[in-house]
């Protein structure tokens, strides 16, 4: 296999794969891109998982509350679970906005970090 340059850009150095991935050059930029690609799964994935949580523990609650036959302390058991859904999908959501504002007050993009790990590899 012959080895894949990169145009324009300095190689960090070869990444020796195994079968059809071969060996390769990876650029500063594919680098940096890589890792902000994978910050931005990991918190799409994160954000997937709590509101899968949401929905489950939603149902759960639901059910508690249909089953729990006039009795008031499962009533407010049930409630008490719809209720910590709620807030706890609610917290996350409010988190990414409350970070992307400090971000954009602060003149960072934090959710995108990409350009300062540029930066601070050149320094």
């Amino acid at each position: 296999m012959k080895p894949v340059f990169a145009q324009k850009e300095t190689p960090l150095g070869n990444i020796i794969g195994i079968g059809p991935l071969g060996e390769f050059t990876v650029s500063e930029s594919e680098a940096v891109n890589l890792i902000t690609q994978v910050i931005r799964n990991i918190i799409g994935l994160m954000t997937i998982v709590a509101g899968i949580w949401f929905i489950f523990q939603f149902i759960i609650g639901g059910i508690s509350w249909l089953t729990a036959g006039g009795d008031k302390a499962k009533i407010e058991s049930a409630q008490k679970k719809i209720t910590q859904a709620i807030i706890g999908l609610a917290i996350v959501i409010i988190a990414i906005f409350i970070i992307d504002l400090i971000g954009t007050l602060l003149g960072l993009e934090i959710l995108q970090p990409g350009n300062y790990i540029l930066e601070l590899w050149s320094s």
